[in-house]
């Protein structure tokens, strides 16, 4: 009767291992699915701050919004922009949407596609700041925030740099 009785409990015995073994696997592919997806995670991150950080990138200078300030407290009506930015800009330019060709407005070679491409739609203009030889800055104003489209291309000297609002589209114009 005992050798029945071994008999009979062995099946299970084996059943019962397999099922644990079987158990393990599972738990161990899983475990190693989980640090592969960790690490899959942590090594974007890195490459993300190591790669993209190293990026240039244009702050939106303080006077930014001291333009679009100006603009609102004059009613939209006119733009003084002889007191903004360092005093080292001699003139100042401006790109309308659509219209990348600072190098011709300069009249010296500086791209503004080397520092945004906001310009490949019609949602902003470029307002660049310099000197008769280089770049001192810019700015990408918002046309929903005072639009100088009509001004493209052109520049002004920092002296005559009051610009009206042109009454039939509301862009900022020189008078």
């Amino acid at each position: 009767m005992q050798k029945n009785r071994k008999a009979a409990a062995t099946p299970f015995r084996r059943n019962w291992r397999r099922e644990s073994e079987s158990n393990m696997n599972k738990s161990i592919i899983t475990f190693l699915g989980i640090v592969i997806l960790i690490a899959t995670f942590v090594i974007g991150g890195l490459t993300g701050i190591l790669f993209v950080g190293d990026l240039d990138r244009v702050d939106i200078p303080e006077y930014n919004y001291e333009l679009w300030k100006q603009i609102e407290q004059s009613d939209y009506e006119y733009v003084d922009l002889e007191e903004f930015g360092s005093d080292r800009w001699q003139r100042v330019c401006f790109l309308g949407p659509y219209n990348g060709d600072s190098s011709s407005a300069l009249g010296f070679s500086w791209e503004i596609t080397d520092f945004t491409n906001t310009l490949s739609s019609d949602g902003h203009n470029v307002l660049i700041f310099a000197t008769d030889s280089e770049v001192v800055d810019f700015i990408i104003q918002s046309r929903s925030h005072g639009d100088f489209w009509e001004m493209s291309g052109k520049c002004l000297d920092r002296k005559n740099s009051k610009l009206l609002r042109n009454k039939n589209n509301a862009s900022f114009i020189k008078q």
